[in-house]
């Protein structure tokens, strides 16, 4: 029997890179900011036009998106959870009757974590997320999460990461050997090309036999660098849904029990793709990704021969 679950992610535009080669200048249809308060009517709204208009079951929205746009500091912008704002946002989750993931700045001592909710439909918060792979420019502002927590809900166990977490493919195992179905990836920009961001994404589905969620706040243009895609990729690395160079839902129903059969791996029998992967672990063997890093110094990684102050990690 099919479990069937509607996906809904946004894709997002914010900056102007209006002074990039080519000059193109993007202006996103989708008007954040300035105050919270408007933010917080737009993702309501988004809520609602997803879960209702389009029967989502699950909605996700960008890296911090809920202070896109307006001015402050991290610590000014950072909201308490729970609070008023996961408040207002629940309330409109239970409306729309579906589960939301929403990026935020999460107000915490000594900084404020990069942090994702996961919101019910019951009006509730099933749980946060903090990122745990924070960039050196981050640690300057910024605490770093310590746990890959998997939420429960009525459809699936899903799990959430954060951006630069995609770059580390313990991430998403660590979810997935919780059980995780659903990976969420909250993204903001970045300058690393959507080459780079769509390979890394389809590794982590492939890799896991899981379904990965991105949603992206995108620098404009439609150049093949310009990361400006927000998709849905099944276990297997298709992707369902693609929002394209541009503002707008990309949205796939998905059937989460298609075991995707595949022959190979030296055996004639059809296999389930999720129980192959994990029945062939050999974790007695992979002692050298716990083993104490290196930390070689900034001097020895930025390429302009400078010493950034960038804390040590």
């Amino acid at each position: 029997m099919a479990r069937n679950v509607t996906i809904a992610t946004l894709n997002m535009g914010y900056y102007n890179n209006g002074g990039l080669p080519g000059g193109y200048h993007h202006e996103s249809s989708i008007k954040f900011g300035p105050t919270l308060e408007d933010n917080l009517r737009l993702f309501a709204d988004k809520i609602r036009e997803a879960g209702i208009g389009r029967h989502a079951d699950f909605v996700c929205f960008s890296e911090h998106a809920l202070t896109l746009g307006v001015q402050g500091s991290d610590e000014d912008l950072a909201v308490t959870v729970p609070g008023p704002e996961t408040d207002r946002l629940a309330a409109a989750a239970r409306e729309a009757d579906c589960y939301v993931v929403m990026g935020l700045l999460e107000k915490a001592e000594p900084k404020p974590y990069n942090s994702a909710v996961l919101l019910g439909p019951q009006g509730d918060l099933v749980g946060v997320y903090r990122k745990v792979h924070i960039t050196p420019g981050e640690y300057i502002t910024r605490s770093p999460g310590n746990a890959w927590p998997v939420f429960q809900t009525r459809h699936a166990v899903v799990g959430i990461q954060i951006c630069y977490d995609y770059y580390f493919p313990e991430s998403t195992r660590s979810l997935a050997l919780q059980g995780a179905e659903i990976v969420f990836s909250p993204t903001m920009n970045d300058g690393r090309g959507i080459e780079q961001e769509m390979a890394l994404q389809q590794a982590r589905a492939i890799d896991n036999a899981i379904y990965y969620v991105s949603s992206v706040t995108f620098s404009g243009g439609h150049e093949a660098h310009g990361t400006a895609r927000s998709v849905i990729i099944d276990p297997v690395g298709v992707i369902r849904a693609d929002s394209g160079f541009r503002d707008g839902w990309a949205i796939a129903t998905v059937d989460l029990d298609d075991p995707f059969p595949q022959i190979w791996c030296g055996i004639p029998e059809p296999q389930r793709m999720r129980a192959m992967l994990y029945k062939c672990r050999r974790p007695d063997t992979y002692g050298a990704i716990t083993a104490p890093k290196s930390s070689p110094p900034w001097r020895d990684i930025v390429l302009d021969g400078s010493n950034p102050p960038y804390p040590e990690i």
